[in-house]
């Protein structure tokens, strides 16, 4: 018989084309995605998914089946969902993704609240620069940066604030390297950012505390949220360079899929605006 864990996993798999950014997403072994995955097959008596050096891609089975069984696993939740709805108590796990410096200013104290006002409530957390599949990666809601609002009509949430990036570096890296004057010169510099932004990149990150570390360290000029980078520009370890270059403003969304909605997920939502509301820093260093 075949298990349903083994179908959200291969569901897992299947969307991020991976099987390392599955095992990631859900917290399990890559070994273990495989063994489900093969298990699968054996019961199906069908190849799913072709494995190659670089990704994973459904075969036409494959993606025939996962047309089948995603809407299924889908209204399997939001039954779960609406089964907490009508017991009114925030429990069990709530899957939050967002990024490490959102996640110190704000989720922090977030977690401690509800940890201590509802027993029964636990918190996973997934933090990465990367976008998020929310479904494909069983994340119940997700605090992202966005240029504009979300385009996703499956996504709902609320507006929490704008965040701006600039580009900064430490006195001693620029002292070495010289400070670009335009944007052409940033090709001449070690980049330190995530590799799908710039070509050019030097040392690729999906941290983005890790990043304010590693440039403060002088290995580099990186993109970095403003709030991030205040106390290190009063204490002159940071300098901006570039300040007249427009970077992109991001919006920091609260956002969760379209019937998702719980009482653990409303408890945490209120939460965070609560936060906002009291003037708590969208990004900070700890």
């Amino acid at each position: 018989m075949i298990n349903l864990d083994d179908l959200q996993q291969f569901a897992a798999v299947a969307r991020l084309g991976s099987y390392s950014k599955a095992a990631q997403a859900n917290g399990v072994a890559r070994s273990t995605l495989s063994r489900v995955v093969q298990r699968l097959e054996v019961e199906l008596d069908t190849t799913l998914l072709h494995r190659t050096t670089r990704r994973v891609e459904l075969t036409s089975a494959g993606a025939a089946f996962l047309n089948r069984v995603a809407p299924a696993l889908l209204d399997l939740k939001l039954a779960v969902n609406q089964l907490q709805n009508q017991r009114g108590e925030p429990a069990g796990v709530l899957r939050v993704s967002t990024t490490t410096d959102v996640a110190v200013s704000l989720l922090a104290p977030v977690i401690a609240e509800l940890v201590h006002a509802y027993p029964k409530l636990r918190i996973d957390t997934l933090l990465t620069l990367r976008p998020v599949d929310l479904v494909g990666e069983r994340v119940d809601v997700a605090l992202r940066a966005y240029r504009a609002p979300p385009a996703d009509s499956s996504l709902l949430g609320s507006h929490l604030g704008t965040m701006s990036f600039g580009w900064y570096g430490a006195p001693t890296y620029l002292a070495q390297r010289g400070v670009p004057k335009t944007t052409q010169e940033l090709d001449e510099h070690a980049l330190v950012c995530a590799p799908e932004g710039f070509p050019s990149w030097r040392v690729g990150i999906d941290d983005s505390l890790f990043s304010l570390a590693v440039v403060r360290a002088g290995a580099g000029l990186g993109i970095l949220p403003e709030p991030l980078c205040a106390e290190d520009l009063a204490k002159g370890t940071l300098q901006r360079v570039l300040p007249e270059v427009s970077l992109f403003t991001g919006e920091l969304w609260l956002v969760y899929p379209e019937g998702a909605k719980s009482p653990k997920l409303k408890v945490f939502e209120e939460a965070v605006q609560r936060r906002v509301a009291g003037g708590a820093p969208l990004a900070q260093a700890p």
